[in-house]
C-alpha cells in the first residue's frame, strides 16, 4: 500500500468498524508486526508466499470468528513464558490420547488436512477432536490452544 501501512490503517478503521475482520497479507516474517496486528484488532495474519488453499483456510477462520496465524509464525508467536504445570493441570479435563495426538500435530504447525493424514483420520475426526481440545482447555482459537498448552506444559 503506498500511502499508508496495514497497521495505520487497522488502527483508522477499527475504531468506527469495530466488528470488521481484517486479515492482514503480507510479505513480513516479523513477529512484533505480528503482535502489533493482533494489538490492534487484526483476526489474522497470513504470508503472501502461502498457498492458495491455506489462504482460502485463513479467509475462512477469520469468516467464522476465530484467529488465523500463518503456520511459519505460530510457532515463534506462542514461545512463551509458562507457568507451574501442577497449578494448571487442575483447571483443565484431562485429554485423550488421540487429543493429545492431535494437540501435538496442530502444536507443530499442521492444519487439519495435514494431521488428519498424519494420523490416518479424516478431517471431520481432526475438527471434531479439536473442538473438543477446545471445550476442555477453555479456548477459541488455534493460537490459544498452543499458547495454553505450552504454558501448561501439556506439550514441550
Amino acid at each position: 500500500m503506498p500511502d499508508m501501512d496495514g497497521i495505520t490503517v487497522l488502527k483508522s478503521i477499527k475504531p468506527d468498524y469495530p466488528k470488521i475482520k481484517v486479515l492482514f497479507l503480507t510479505i513480513h516474517e516479523d513477529e512484533a508486526l505480528l503482535r502489533e496486528a493482533l494489538k490492534f484488532g487484526a483476526s489474522g495474519y497470513i504470508l503472501k508466499k502461502a498457498a492458495e488453499s491455506e489462504l482460502i483456510s485463513a479467509i475462512q477462520t477469520v469468516l467464522r470468528g476465530d484467529l488465523y496465524i500463518d503456520t511459519s509464525l505460530l510457532r515463534q508467536f506462542v514461545q512463551d513464558d509458562a507457568i507451574v504445570y501442577e497449578e494448571a493441570k487442575a483447571q483443565y479435563e484431562p485429554l485423550t490420547p488421540r487429543e493429545m495426538d492431535v494437540l501435538n500435530l496442530i502444536a507443530r504447525g499442521y492444519t487439519n488436512r495435514q494431521a488428519g493424514e498424519e494420523l490416518s483420520i479424516s478431517v471431520r475426526t481432526v475438527e471434531g477432536h479439536r473442538a473438543n481440545i477446545y471445550k476442555k482447555l477453555g479456548v477459541n482459537s488455534r493460537v490459544e490452544l498452543v499458547r495454553f498448552a505450552r504454558r501448561n506444559r501439556i506439550i514441550d
